[in-house]
């Protein structure tokens, strides 16, 4: 476990320090961060707590298919994958928000003559 740790550790600070460079729209950078990224969530789905006793259990409790267990492998990954989404896109949303200040509400738009933009403080 430590190990796996350690290489998350090591994978999370690479990425981080090459941020820069994908910003500024280095191509090679962008494809270099996108395949840390996918050897990121292996190590990641590799840790504790992602399902895999309970979807092991649950194909050595029953006779299966190999079909069926990708199918429920690949099902597994691609709603993990998909809340991640939902969730990073969710916060980004928040935060950007949380950060001009202002807000959008089509209930106030219209009123005050801004467009719907109603300060979110004082």
């Amino acid at each position: 476990m430590n190990s796996l740790i350690a290489i998350q550790g090591w994978l999370y600070n690479g990425m981080a320090s090459g941020l820069g460079d994908v910003a500024g729209g280095d191509v090679r950078a962008v494809f270099v961060a996108m395949a840390a990224a996918v050897l990121f969530g292996a190590v990641h789905a590799m840790m504790p707590g992602h399902g895999k006793t309970v979807l092991v259990s649950n194909h050595l409790g029953q006779p299966g298919k190999l079909r069926e267990g990708i199918a429920n492998g690949a099902i597994l990954t691609l709603t993990h994958v998909g809340l991640a989404l939902v969730l990073v896109l969710a916060g980004f949303a928040v935060i950007s928000r949380a950060a001009t200040g202002t807000i959008y509400s089509p209930s106030v738009a219209g009123v005050g003559g801004d467009e719907g933009k109603a300060a979110l403080c004082c």
